[in-house]
């Protein structure tokens, strides 16, 4: 699980979940991965009621990966919870990514932040790309609102460019004022073909420098934007074919209405 011995393979998950994982670090990495190298790729896993322990040595917390420089696609997280007690970065997916995450999804987890600790509902920090992805109903606890919070990413501090694209996020209730709908903290990111719920009132990002964005928009409570559900919106960005060499999982009306992946 360290830094020192990363994970530079394929693990196929082949669609399975893995129930009631409990996550334990003695170390600053905490995940089921702890660092995927950048020829690594972990795909087709789910995780369900995963645990991480409230430990102030751990400060960067992932459920699938704590650091991802290599690909993360077609997994999931949900109904689980994450502690992060001490300065440090926590996602559902991964802590910090460094590569791709792509087709992922973060569901109904519970995020316990202190101490100035970066949280997003896919990843903590990341710096290059979140492709075809969403983050529902995930919820932040935080005693301040001295963190920085985004409904996909927490954080961009590096100075590469984050590309957050094709995604959405689902939120109904107050958070921290700090937050963003997509990012917390934005360095240089480019956002593009995002949607958020006209419920939630804050911008895309909490705090942003050199940050663009275009096709972007918020949803009704029936997941309509000018009457066109966005699903269709996720699914023509797949048909523009902008990124060939990736396949992505196309998107459906679930059965509450919402947008979920077919």
């Amino acid at each position: 699980d360290h830094k020192d011995t990363p994970f530079y393979d394929t693990f196929d998950g082949q669609g399975h979940t893995i129930l009631y994982l409990q996550i334990k670090s003695n170390n600053n990495y905490g995940g089921l991965f702890g660092h995927i190298d950048t020829t690594g790729c972990i795909k087709n896993l789910h995780l369900k009621e995963a645990f991480t322990t409230k430990s102030s040595a751990c400060k960067y917390q992932g459920g699938i990966a704590s650091n991802n420089n290599g690909t993360i696609m077609n997994c999931s997280v949900s109904g689980s919870t994450l502690y992060s007690l001490d300065k440090g970065f926590i996602g559902a997916i991964a802590s910090m990514s460094s590569g791709t995450i792509i087709n992922c999804h973060s569901t109904d987890n519970e995020f316990y932040i202190e101490n100035e600790t970066y949280g997003g509902g896919i990843a903590g920090s990341a710096d290059k790309y979140i492709l075809n992805s969403y983050s529902f109903l995930n919820k932040f606890h935080t005693k301040t609102d001295a963190h920085q919070l985004g409904g996909i990413i927490g954080a961009s501090i590096t100075r590469n460019v984050l590309h957050i694209e094709n995604c959405y996020t689902h939120y109904t209730y107050t958070i921290p004022s700090c937050w963003g709908s997509a990012i917390g903290l934005a360095n240089k990111v480019d956002i593009q073909h995002f949607y958020r719920n006209k419920e939630n009132q804050n911008l895309y990002y909490g705090t942003a420098i050199n940050t663009t964005s275009s096709t972007t928009g918020r949803y009704d409570s029936k997941f309509l934007i000018n009457s066109k559900h966005i699903s269709t919106m996720l699914n023509e960005w797949i048909d523009s074919n902008k990124y060939s060499k990736y396949t992505f999982r196309r998107w459906k009306i679930a059965d509450d209405g919402s947008a979920c992946f077919e």
